[in-house]
């Protein structure tokens, strides 16, 4: 995931999944946008963007564009963020990612 920040509280970017378990496949990729409401320990956001999902297994393939909405917490410490996160996809491919993570800040 990369994100551009557009001021103190709007910040977008796309994002990119690969999942893979035995035959089985699942590209995802998404742009999402977060406005960002900074309370004194961490910064919450709802998102909102666009997906593409592609699922792969040995006799089929399906590929949907959906709606991706959810929402997270990000709490920074110089240029490292902490994030945790929920968002769902709403598509006829739909599912739902818990993402807890470090996003590194270059200025």
């Amino acid at each position: 995931r990369v994100y551009y920040n557009l001021g103190e509280h709007i910040c977008f970017g796309p994002e990119f999944s690969f999942f893979k378990k035995d035959e089985e496949k699942v590209y995802d990729i998404d742009i999402i946008g977060h406005y960002i409401f900074e309370t004194k320990l961490a910064g919450l956001y709802p998102l909102i963007g666009l997906n593409y999902t592609i699922e792969e297994s040995t006799h089929h393939t399906e590929k949907e564009f959906g709606v991706v909405f959810g929402a997270g917490a990000h709490r920074n410490f110089n240029k490292i963020t902490v994030f945790a996160e929920y968002a769902h996809v709403e598509s006829d491919l739909k599912d739902d990612f818990i993402t807890i993570g470090l996003m590194l800040n270059f200025k």
